[in-house]
C-alpha cells in the first residue's frame, strides 16, 4: 500500500487529482506510439481557464483553487472513461482523446467548453467579494485541438496544441481553435 501511495503522489497533482504534467506528457507519447503501431487516431485538447490569474489576484488563491477543482469536476463529467486528463500547467488541462480525429476532438473540446461555461461557479466560501452578493463567477475555457499524425512526434503535437490554445485566447477566449494544418511540400 505504501508503494501505491508513493506512486500516486509522484504521478498525480495534489490539488486536482489529475495526473501531473510529467505523466500526461508520457501518455501523449504512448498514444502517439500506439497510433502509429495500430494505425488508429489520437487527438489532444489543451484547455486553459480564462482569467484564472485575475481570479487569484482579485479573490485570493483559495478561490482560484476552488475554480480549478470545479473546472476539473465539470471536465471529468464530459470525457470518456478512457480519455486521460492531466494538469499541464497551473491553469491548463491537457486531455488525450484516443480514437478521435481533429473533427471529433473539436466536438469534444466544445463539449468541455460548454460544460465549464454552464452556470456560474460558487466560490463564496473561498473568495473576498466586494459588492458581490452571491459569490458566483462566470468561468470559461479557451481550447486548442490537434490531431496526431504519423509524421509528427509527441513533442511537436504538444507544440501544435499549445499554439492553437494561444490563438483561441487571442481571438477572444471561450472558444475552440484547431491546430493549423502543416504545409504540403
Amino acid at each position: 500500500r505504501a508503494q501505491d501511495a508513493i506512486r500516486y503522489q509522484t504521478t498525480h497533482d495534489p490539488l486536482t487529482g489529475l495526473v501531473n504534467r510529467t505523466e500526461v506528457i508520457a501518455t501523449v507519447g504512448r498514444e502517439v506510439s500506439r497510433m502509429r503501431r495500430e494505425k488508429t487516431l489520437v487527438g489532444v485538447i489543451l484547455a486553459g481557464i480564462d482569467g484564472l490569474k485575475g481570479i487569484n489576484d482579485t479573490y485570493g488563491h483559495a478561490a482560484g483553487d476552488a475554480v480549478l477543482r470545479e473546472t476539473v469536476r465539470r471536465t471529468r463529467s464530459v470525457v470518456r472513461p478512457y480519455d486521460t486528463l492531466g494538469r499541464y500547467t497551473g491553469e491548463e488541462i491537457l486531455v488525450v482523446v484516443p480514437g478521435c480525429d481533429s473533427k471529433a476532438a473539436m466536438t469534444q473540446a466544445d463539449r468541455l467548453r460548454a460544460a465549464v461555461a454552464q452556470g456560474g461557479m460558487d466560490i463564496s466560501e473561498w473568495g473576498k467579494f466586494s459588492g458581490s452578493k452571491d459569490g458566483k463567477l462566470q468561468v470559461t475555457l479557451s481550447l486548442g485541438v490537434a490531431e496526431g499524425r504519423a509524421d509528427v512526434e509527441a513533442g511537436a503535437l504538444l507544440r501544435e496544441v499549445e499554439a492553437a490554445l494561444m490563438r483561441a485566447k487571442r481571438a477572444g477566449q471561450n472558444r475552440v481553435e484547431g491546430a493549423s494544418k502543416p504545409e504540403k511540400k
